[in-house]
């Protein structure tokens, strides 16, 4: 599971808004009476911001298999994916989505030797299909942690 399309909807959402931001320049400067100085400084401030989200734009990937729950992250522009948590399936504890103000997070929380440890990953904005298929992950880390806690 991924969120590589909401990923690049959003990156190519900003470059929509710098080129947005460009036009407004250039239609400012000629058409409204608005000084130099604050026009030129909110069109950095502007530009700025874009860059930044654009450049910290994270795709997630999720790999459950029997034995491994792997997170994973790249950016859209970018193939390799660099690992964030590769854990034995037996040291997950919990495993929950939980819904923010506009995106999700994604925490794993393990158990280590000095007890439980949490990780907060991320997720970004995501759809109905996708937000689905992490529920759908969430429930199969609990049921092979519990058969794998039963086997023990």
């Amino acid at each position: 599971m991924d969120n590589k399309k909401e990923a690049s909807a959003m990156m190519y959402g900003f470059f929509l808004l710098i080129a947005a931001d460009i036009l407004f320049l250039i239609f400012a400067k000629k058409k409204l009476e608005i000084p130099a100085q604050f026009l030129y400084s909110i069109f950095l401030i502007i530009f700025a911001f874009c860059i930044w989200k654009i450049a910290t734009i994270r795709i997630l990937s999720l790999e459950v298999s029997e034995h491994v729950l792997s997170v994973k992250y790249n950016h859209p522009w970018t193939t390799v994916r660099r690992p964030a948590l590769e854990i034995p399936m037996y040291k997950v504890a919990s495993f929950k989505i939980e819904k923010t103000l506009i995106d999700y997070k994604l925490i794993v929380t393990i158990k280590t030797r000095k007890g439980l440890r949490s990780f907060f990953y991320k997720a970004g904005i995501l759809y109905g299909n996708n937000v689905i298929k992490l529920n759908h992950i969430a429930k199969s880390v609990r049921s092979s942690r519990l058969r794998l806690e039963n086997k023990q």
